[in-house]
């Protein structure tokens, strides 16, 4: 439910914080007033975050892998579909190409699977960060 709200109202350009902050933008016209609002704006997008880490801690420690194991689903599956395509596919044609066959392995969309993997790394990275500092188990 939060990752909707996040993305509803998230930082993207078409999200609804983004709308309201440029119609606040366009309603107040001194600069302090505006910067007023920013922080405002600001301190919402904040609380959306932590909410999302909330949820995440949750959605991580539940006793259902449906509910905990997506996300580590999500990674490797990446990292099998990677590996198909950056290592097992240019093998598979460097070998039917050396031994005179006429094969070829099937191409991955790699353009939506990088956009997915580093999203996850991403998250991870900020998992990992908060594990060094002592802010998560």
């Amino acid at each position: 439910m939060l990752n909707l709200l996040g993305g509803l109202l998230g930082g993207g350009k078409g999200g609804a914080l983004a709308t309201i902050s440029k119609v606040v933008d366009e309603l107040h016209t001194s600069e302090e007033e505006k910067l007023d609002k920013k922080i405002l704006m600001q301190r919402l997008q904040q609380k959306l975050a932590e909410k999302q880490l909330d949820v995440n801690a949750k959605e991580a420690s539940h006793r259902s892998i449906f509910v905990a194991g997506w996300r580590p689903a999500i990674g490797w599956v990446g990292a099998f579909a990677l590996a198909f395509e950056f290592i097992l596919s240019p093998c598979i044609e460097w070998y039917a190409k050396f031994s005179g066959m006429a094969i070829s392995a099937p191409e991955i969309q790699t353009g939506p699977l990088l956009a997915i993997v580093t999203s996850r790394l991403g998250v991870a990275g900020m998992r990992s960060f908060e594990k060094a500092k002592g802010l998560t188990k």
